[in-house]
């Protein structure tokens, strides 16, 4: 029988080694690339890799600070706590106000989303928003139907998927929380507004 003896010293060393290796490797992730260092709390965001932007189920980086996204307008993560103003409300101006509106609700379905009064309670299928209840709110089905269904919204659905679909859901998530001041305007040229 072969007897084998490591010194002291080399055994230590060896597991100081080891012990930094795997720090080091977990530090980064290790096998999950998509690690990310949160303060002192590594954590595997499992939503923050988009895999199909056109896929409505795809959930996109979440729970970023809205101040590290690069531009408001072009949201590229959706915000802890989402702002009716700042997140929510360019998008709905642009991809729905223009047809859901006082004026021209009654071609569409009777919803008008200018404020918050008419989008509760205007609408064929009421209720249209159900706060704290996405999945069961008519405007999440609606703009989560196939392309090819007769009342898919918008008609052009491919703006509203991946993470403008999914600052709506978690605004109703959040409780719909739209202030009764706020108003939404109907763009006068649609085709020239910026898409948020």
């Amino acid at each position: 029988m072969m007897n084998f003896h490591i010194p002291a010293m080399l055994s230590t060393l060896f597991m100081i080694g080891l012990g930094l290796l795997t720090l080091v490797h977990c530090h980064h992730g290790g096998s999950k690339p998509d690690a990310v260092q949160n303060g002192h709390t590594l954590m595997l965001p499992s939503e923050s890799v988009q895999k199909d932007p056109s896929d409505p189920n795809t959930q996109p980086s979440i729970d970023s600070d809205h101040a590290a996204q690069p531009n408001a307008m072009y949201p590229v993560r959706v915000p802890r706590t989402i702002v009716f103003e700042r997140d929510l409300k360019p998008i709905l101006e642009i991809l729905c106000v223009q047809c859901h509106n006082a004026t021209d609700a009654h071609l569409y379905a009777g919803l008008n989303l200018e404020t918050r009064q008419s989008a509760m309670n205007t609408g064929v299928n009421r209720p249209v928003i159900i706060p704290g209840a996405p999945d069961k709110s008519r405007i999440v089905q609606v703009l989560k139907l196939d392309v090819q269904h007769p009342t898919n919204m918008p008609p052009s659905p491919d703006k509203i998927r991946g993470i403008r679909l999914q600052i709506l859901r978690k605004w109703i998530l959040q409780g719909a929380d739209w202030p009764d001041n706020v108003s939404m305007v109907k763009p006068e040229d649609p085709m020239d507004a910026p898409l948020p």
